[in-house]
């Protein structure tokens, strides 16, 4: 009876106490915030080189499709520059009526899905004079595509190898994507001396086919050294 007894309470000390297991709690919690941030970091990676390559297929569609008319870039427009065609000038009505670019090259797709980055976190932008360009839940949700388009490649642009392999003719709409910014900062094209913008990243395709991630420094040397 008395080694049974004994036998039993060896039994009920095996286990952990309260404290013993409030530790190994408050241990995991502590390696659960220390890693989140990590997975975080590295699923938006994992979604920015899927956006790039997105990116790269419409690109590569694109040549396909100047193959089909004479080398000459779609005579199509996107979302973007229909709702501010006014910034096209003299082109302002031709862009405003143009087909959007999403369906003039789907027949050189294979998936529409190309044309949505899994970065897309829509647009909210009050910029141009006070008017706001809302596109929520995601761009590719409300217009069918979360990449803009040179649209004046399309209307009279052409040029030698080398203007190709410079011109960006598709490029992910939101730059604030590829960080940790919460929103877009006021006007997407505003000055470069705005510090918000330090992490912005675009994921681009040039005319001739190749692609890749620029910051926003980048974009706005290449964009202005241009067109200017």
């Amino acid at each position: 009876m008395i080694c049974g007894m004994r036998a039993m309470c060896r039994k009920r000390c095996v286990g952990f106490s309260l404290v013993e297991i409030l530790c190994v709690i408050g241990i995991m919690i502590a390696l659960m915030g220390m890693l989140f941030p990590v997975f975080a970091s590295a699923k938006r990676s994992a979604k920015a080189v899927q956006c790039l390559s997105n990116v790269r297929s419409i690109g590569l569609a694109d040549l396909i499709y100047c193959g089909d008319n004479d080398d000459r870039f779609p005579y199509s427009s996107d979302d973007w520059s229909k709702t501010f065609s006014a910034l096209h000038g003299a082109d302002a009505d031709l862009v405003k009526n143009l087909p959007l670019y999403s369906d003039t090259l789907a027949p050189y797709v294979k998936s529409k899905s190309i044309f949505e980055s899994p970065l897309d976190s829509g647009m909210a932008v009050t910029d141009f004079g006070g008017m706001v360009y809302r596109r929520t839940p995601s761009l590719f949700k409300s217009v069918g595509s979360s990449y803009l388009y040179f649209v004046p490649a399309g209307l009279k642009l052409s040029g030698s190898s080398e203007f190709l392999s410079k011109l960006p003719l598709f490029m992910s709409a939101g730059g604030h994507w590829q960080c940790s910014c919460s929103a877009m900062v006021y006007g997407e094209t505003s000055p470069l001396s705005d510090p918000d913008k330090a992490g912005y990243k675009y994921s681009i395709s040039f005319g001739d086919g190749h692609a890749k991630r620029l910051s926003y420094a980048q974009w706005d040397t290449l964009t202005r050294s241009k067109w200017e």
